[in-house]
């Protein structure tokens, strides 16, 4: 929390700077900047710098949010306003080893207007447009205990035409800290920094603006958003924002959107409000927003966008940076029912170990003895019937290279869906801090701990791991959680343990680290 307290505190200060040297309030140009990008975040109010939208729409609200892409992301955005005017957004992300890069173009045309001189008689007409072209960065350092920042930027190029042609560079910069719950961040962001734009004679300024916000999921599918607008030209103003996302079946969900934008307080009708829906279907997503202006009319928008690619391989990563996201909106439908009876059996050569971490002083213990309970187990393991012609009783053997682990998200029927992401994020990054495993979250889902063997083999192929995990976690007697984890290996056998914590996310993040740090003994 400290460390997000003084980079939003020494951008607040970079910002106070610049906006003393601005010019005052109503010079500026280039208005279009200010319009959005994307339905769900202007039917969010436009209150958008601290959310992690998973969507290349982030590089128009704070180019930090693009880190939260795991795979590349299109979006394209049509707005109609009154008259002839149009408004347009095209976003594109692309994670890399290396960071997230991103690419957008913003576009406004207020049609077609007619040119008059100064005795008021008709010239010809013109159409003013105006666009603007973006080239984003971004990347993430996850902290020891499982908060993450991110930070990134945009360079862009802006051209505006009345009769004649104006242009400028500018850069928005941004970051986005995210607590290690998973499901409140905070962020800040400064847009259209840059050089002045000449029509005629006179130089005149881009619409410089500073955003400070925070957000918040509550009840695994509400989302919360409040932020502070101080722009060069206005006064300060809040943007509020909420979106209730419902699941409607397996990888289809709709989203229901309210919201507050007070730049828009002294527009005639129903000032400042947004509203809008959603619905997205596996990688496919819909979005329409609009916005009331009385007898002026409404602005309607309409957006879709579409994830495409394989998931970046977060072992290509450095410690300190990774791909995984602990939460962003979640869209997601909550864990399914367990699979029905009668399916082929999960495999046959399992050994269950008991690793109750109850008590901090006996993990040092614990750890000495998985060897010494795998020989013992040998005998019970050959007493099983085998899964498949390949399965063997033995563990795989130990090398000195690092292990391939592929994690899949905790399932549970009591747990919510933001804790589960929170404590298999945590344990990811438990073995990601340990030499012996390259570890990353799984972009497949499981609806149960207990794999058949035709999954097993699917998921081995899907992510080229050398051992999978599974875990479900339940409310245990003592008021504490259980996470009763399997490891799988290659060869069809599975191991399995138990590891009892208390209901906070210090205590479960300590064993956790603990299970890790056990495994490679």
């Amino acid at each position: 929390m400290k460390k997000a307290f003084l980079v939003l505190s020494f951008l607040l200060s970079i910002y106070a700077n610049l906006y003393a040297a601005s010019s005052s309030a109503g010079t500026t140009v280039a208005d279009f900047l200010k319009l959005g990008a994307g339905a769900p975040g202007i039917g969010m109010g436009n209150s958008q710098v601290s959310v992690l939208s998973n969507s290349s729409d982030a590089i128009y609200w704070n180019p930090a949010a693009l880190a939260s892409l795991n795979r590349m992301d299109a979006s394209l955005m049509y707005s109609s306003y009154f008259e002839d005017m149009a408004y347009g957004w095209l976003g594109f992300g692309m994670p890399t080893s290396v960071g997230t890069f991103g690419f957008g173009v913003q576009y406004f045309s207020a049609g077609s207007l007619e040119g008059r001189d100064e005795n008021g008689d008709l010239t010809s007409s013109f159409t003013p447009s105006d666009y603007a072209v973006y080239l984003s960065y971004a990347n993430r350092v996850y902290f020891s205990n499982s908060s993450v920042i991110r930070y990134g930027a945009n360079l862009k190029y802006i051209s505006s035409t009345i009769e004649n042609t104006a242009t400028a560079f500018a850069i928005d910069a941004g970051a986005i800290y995210t607590l290690s719950d998973g499901i409140t961040s905070f962020g800040a962001a400064v847009q259209n920094l840059g050089t002045k734009m000449k029509f005629n004679v006179d130089d005149e300024n881009l619409p410089l603006t500073f955003k400070v916000g925070a957000s918040r999921i509550f009840f695994d599918n509400l989302l919360i958003s409040l932020d502070a607008v101080i722009p060069s030209d206005n006064n300060i103003f809040p943007a509020i924002g909420a979106q209730y996302t419902i699941p409607i079946m397996k990888d289809a969900n709709i989203a229901l959107r309210v919201g507050y934008n007070g730049m828009e307080q002294d527009v005639p009708g129903f000032s400042g409000f947004n509203a809008g829906f959603g619905a997205q279907y596996k990688d496919f997503r819909f979005d329409y927003a609009f916005s009331p202006y009385g007898d002026l009319g409404t602005a309607n928008r309409v957006s879709i966008g579409i994830k495409f690619g394989s998931v970046l391989d977060e072992s290509q990563f450095k410690k300190k940076a990774s791909v995984s996201e602990p939460a962003a909106a979640k869209t997601s439908a909550p864990a399914a029912q367990s699979q029905t009876q009668g399916q082929a059996q999960a495999p046959a050569n399992v050994t269950t170990e008991s690793m109750d971490y109850t008590n901090p002083s006996d993990v040092a213990s614990q750890q000495q003895q998985p060897q010494q309970q795998q020989a013992a187990a040998q005998p019970q393991q050959q007493a099983q019937p085998q899964a498949a012609p390949t399965a063997q009783a033995q563990q795989p053997a130990t090398t000195t290279s690092a292990v391939n682990l592929s994690i899949m998200g905790f399932v549970s029927q009591t747990v919510s869906k933001s804790e589960l992401n929170v404590y298999s994020s945590m344990l990811n990054k438990a073995f990601e801090d340990n030499p012996n495993f390259n570890a990353t979250l799984a972009s497949q889902s499981v609806t149960d701990a207990s794999l058949v063997q035709s999954e097993l083999t699917s998921l081995f192929s899907q992510t080229g791991a050398d051992q999978i995990i599974t875990a479900s976690v339940v409310n245990n007697a003592n008021g504490g959680l259980t996470f009763n984890i399997n490891v799988y290996y290659k060869n069809m056998t599975v191991k399995k343990y138990v590891v009892n914590a208390e209901d906070s996310f210090r205590d479960v993040q300590a064993k956790l680290k603990a299970f890790a740090a056990s495994l490679s003994k």
